[in-house]
Formats: structure tokens, C-alpha cells, sequence
């Protein structure tokens, strides 16, 4: 099943390079459903941090 709110839009540009297409479409899909990011603060950084089991160790999280 398609959703019409996703072809709604303009279509994509197909001299759009496949990866631009891809996050034009991402793009458009979090914003059909409604998604708003909230960039976290210092202040939130330094909570979660203090957390136990969120020690620094110097070792990225990922």
C-alpha cells in the first residue's frame, strides 16, 4: 500500500543523485508523521552523564 501523503509532494527530480533522493524522501516521510527533533542542551548532557552507568571512560558510545 502507498501512502498518498508521502506522494503529495513535488516528485523528486530524477537528475537528483540517488543518495539526495533517498534523504528528500526521508525527509519528507518524518515530516508526514509528524517527527520534531529537540536538540538536547548541555544541561541534559551533563544529566545523563551523571547518571550511574554513565561514567566517562574516554571511549566513544557508539
Amino acid at each position: 500500500m502507498v501512502d498518498s501523503t508521502l506522494s503529495s509532494p513535488a516528485p523528486l527530480p530524477a537528475t537528483l543523485p540517488r543518495a539526495d533522493q533517498a534523504l528528500l524522501h526521508l525527509g519528507r516521510r518524518l515530516q508526514a508523521d509528524g517527527y520534531r527533533f529537540i536538540t538536547p542542551t548541555p544541561l541534559t548532557h551533563q544529566r545523563v552523564n551523571a547518571r550511574t552507568g554513565h561514567e566517562r571512560t574516554g571511549k566513544p558510545r557508539l
